[in-house]
């Protein structure tokens, strides 16, 4: 969030906030240090004391209540404010089931101040309020039954040979030549058809069910590439490029996995491609640094996926092993009518030549303007939609060029 965290003083005996008071912030304790008093008729109890780094009238913000206690300086204090905003952002990002446990101990902990007599006598909270469910208990149990569901799902589909792959050329703008195929994951599901990754991925993720999908996909990317080669001369070269996610990349044994999986499948390393974003790059740097330099030793490549987007720092092109640049879909298609996109494009081509990496244009929709400013490969629907195996195999028979070459495409 862009909201800085303001720094207040507060000084001994003061009262940071009151009980019943609402709720705007909560505090971490820079320096000093707080009672937390629970008032009864008249009475204020102490219940807790906290320190330095300690975090206090959070549950307010995140239950939309008054606040359950009072708190109190018992010394000199300095506090930082984390304000309503910055707190709903990070719990409203958070898995649903996160969610649905925090309204819970959330609830249970209203009931035990209940019973300590929290709510008794008129300085204390409304009845109404005190205690009981959280406000938006019941949507987050609701989203979080779907998604315990939707990953019980997955978990079976996966088991059950539900997901496939289908495969997009990627393009030689210069003569339309394919030089390999992404491998994108989908999910015939018995019911609901056709699922796109967009929405199951995130589950996949979030419930580390992205590592046995992963493998299935590098294996079926594997044994397809083993097919399509067998419809080529001997000799022509021919990647596929598999999606690897962060959660996998952190895992210490990828590396192992990685290389077990191919070796199996009797694939060669110089044809598997890596892509991996740019968040990804960042969630752990010295791993995956690790992990993609041993790979890329092992003889594949890595691909920096959606290029433009995310942190685009010109450090972490000297510092990861990338070996193709692929400029987000977004700028190429809005090319010729967004002069600071077409100069972006422009930029990112000329960073890769200095560089010498090549670079790949996502969803393509006119090759001309980008063979002219330099860019050498190009990827989408105005070559060819994502098809499954035997359409790809179809495409090589045909020669392995796109009907739309490059130049003079209609």
């Amino acid at each position: 969030m862009s909201e800085s965290h303001l720094r207040i003083a507060v000084r001994q005996g003061q009262k940071v906030f009151s009980q019943c008071d609402p709720a705007d912030c909560a505090y971490i304790i820079e320096r000093g240090r707080i009672a937390v008093l629970i008032e009864s008729n008249g009475t204020a109890t102490k219940i807790a004391e906290r320190g330095p780094g300690d975090l206090f009238g959070e549950m307010a913000i995140i239950d939309k209540m008054p606040r359950s206690a009072t708190v109190q300086a018992l010394e000199d204090c300095v506090l930082l404010t984390l304000t309503n905003g910055q707190i709903a952002h990070r719990i409203e990002s958070a898995d649903p089931v996160v969610r649905l446990i925090l309204d819970v101990l959330l609830t249970r902990f209203r009931d035990t101040l209940s019973g300590l007599g929290a709510d008794d006598g008129p300085a204390a909270q409304p009845a109404s309020t005190a205690v009981g469910p959280v406000p938006d208990m019941d949507v987050h149990r609701i989203d979080a039954l779907a998604q315990m569901r939707l990953e019980g799902e997955i978990e079976a589909g996966i088991k059950n040979r539900e997901f496939e792959l289908h495969f997009q050329p990627i393009v030689r703008l210069r003569d339309g030549q394919t030089e390999g195929f992404e491998a994108l994951v989908r999910w015939r599901h018995a019911e609901r058809g056709l699922v796109p990754p967009v929405a199951f991925i995130p589950a996949a993720e979030a419930s580390g069910l992205i590592v046995p999908l992963g493998d299935w996909c590098l294996r079926q990317a594997c044994a397809s590439l083993r097919a399509f080669r067998q419809t080529l001369p001997p000799g022509r070269p021919l990647f596929v490029s598999v999606n690897i996610s962060g959660i996998e990349l952190q895992r210490r044994d990828f590396f192992d996995r990685y290389r077990e999986i191919l070796d199996e499948a009797g694939a060669r390393p110089e044809d598997i491609k890596l892509e991996v974003t740019e968040s990804v790059l960042m969630k752990d740097p010295e791993q995956v640094t690790e992990t993609l330099t041993a790979c890329r030793a092992l003889g594949s490549t890595i691909a920096l996926d959606d290029f433009g987007t995310g942190y685009s720092s010109l450090s972490y092109l000297n510092r990861f092993p990338i070996d193709t640049l692929k400029i987000d879909r977004s700028f190429i298609q809005a090319l010729h009518t967004d002069r600071a996109s077409h100069n972006i494009v422009n930029a990112i081509v000329a960073l890769g030549w200095g560089l010498d990496i090549p670079t790949v244009a996502e969803g393509i929709e006119s090759a001309d303007a980008l063979l002219a400013i330099g860019c050498a490969f190009g990827q989408g629907y105005h070559f060819s939609r994502p098809v499954a195996e035997r359409e790809a195999i179809r495409y090589l028979r045909t020669g392995g060029r796109t009907a739309r070459t490059a130049l003079g495409a209609g």
